[in-house]
């Protein structure tokens, strides 16, 4: 494993909307990685955007995060992580004590460091660390809020779907979004795009949490922009909505599949795609991010979610390659 592709996993683990405010989406480091030097069983990776540190250890990690915050000043966010065997969510007493602790921990199998590169004289440290986790107890019970199978099941239908979306990048959802958990699937960096796409759990916050699968193709709507280093890109899509939307384009053809008139993109109001898919348009006119929303039924297992997205995502797949090719 180089070091790369340790910063790749764990930048896939900070929420979409907890990305620095200056620099790129994408899971490649931006600038040099550094590896600098950390107390023994600890590794941290930073670029230009973030600092990185990972370790089984978890007392020797809250010890680095200790060490590093009495340094100098450094502006970048700090994102920590803990590897376990399996998934588990901590308490939010653990969290408070390591500042900068993601909830979820990375299970063991997801870093294939018994196949890896020594990229350098951090790696045999880590790698024994990574060793000696299976003869130690995971953690104590304040530690541990809960287990997570949801991980997995993550894991699945990322593996799942990406064969679809060569060169997209996936970025977990977990607590920034109150009705929804999962994967914020952004366009390919070079598409110059903002266009993203929302796969997982979704549920009424309003209401008893009833969950089921969510599905979301949106973009920002002209000038509702996150980051002002983004407005060529939002101006690129605003001509793409347009196409999409138009005779000829892919989303209209899906309207007037159910009887939409032909300019049905000025409407304010939401065009149900039943029973073609369980979707509704949402026409540029409206003045929202999503283009089309669907939710399924509750209650389906997880291999019957990966049935049902498929049924949302293959209508999208002609637009969605002309991002890949781009």
């Amino acid at each position: 494993m180089t070091p790369e592709v340790l910063f790749n996993i764990l930048w896939t683990e900070i929420d979409f909307d907890d990305h620095p405010v200056n620099g790129g989406h994408s899971p490649t480091p931006q600038g040099e990685l550094e590896v600098p030097d950390c107390i023994e069983g600890v590794v941290s990776l930073n670029d230009e955007r973030v600092r990185l540190s990972i370790s089984a250890d978890v007392l020797a990690l809250k010890e680095e995060v200790m060490r590093q915050g009495e340094m100098e000043v450094d502006s970048r966010p700090h994102h920590v992580f803990v590897v376990t065997k399996d998934a588990v969510e901590f308490s939010r007493s653990t969290m408070q004590e390591i500042h900068g602790l993601h909830k979820w921990s990375i299970p063991l199998d997801w870093l294939d460091s018994g196949s890896g590169v020594d990229a350098g004289p951090w790696f045999p440290a880590f790698q024994q660390s990574l060793q000696s986790i299976s003869e130690m107890d995971d953690f104590a019970a304040e530690d541990v809020s809960a287990t997570v199978p949801l991980r997995q099941e993550l894991r699945n239908w990322r593996e799942r779907f990406s064969q679809h979306l060569p060169d997209w990048t996936w970025h977990l959802e977990v607590d920034n979004k109150p009705d929804r958990c999962g994967w914020y699937i952004r366009a390919p960096e070079n598409s110059d795009s903002l266009f993203t796409i929302f796969l997982g759990h979704g549920w009424d916050p309003a209401a008893a949490r009833v969950e089921s699968g969510f599905f979301i193709f949106e973009r920002a709507p002209e000038g509702e922009l996150d980051r002002t280093d983004e407005s060529r890109q939002n101006l690129l899509d605003v001509a793409r909505t347009k196409m999409m939307c138009s005779n000829g384009g892919l989303l209209h053809e899906l309207a007037t599949k159910v009887g939409a008139a032909d300019d049905w993109a000025d409407s304010t109001k939401r065009i149900s795609l039943q029973p073609m898919m369980s979707a509704e348009l949402y026409p540029p006119g409206m003045g929202l991010w999503p283009l089309l929303m669907g939710r399924s039924s509750p209650g389906l297992s997880s291999l019957e979610m990966v049935t049902w997205f498929s049924s949302m995502m293959e209508p999208l797949l002609p637009a969605l390659e002309n991002f890949n090719s781009q």
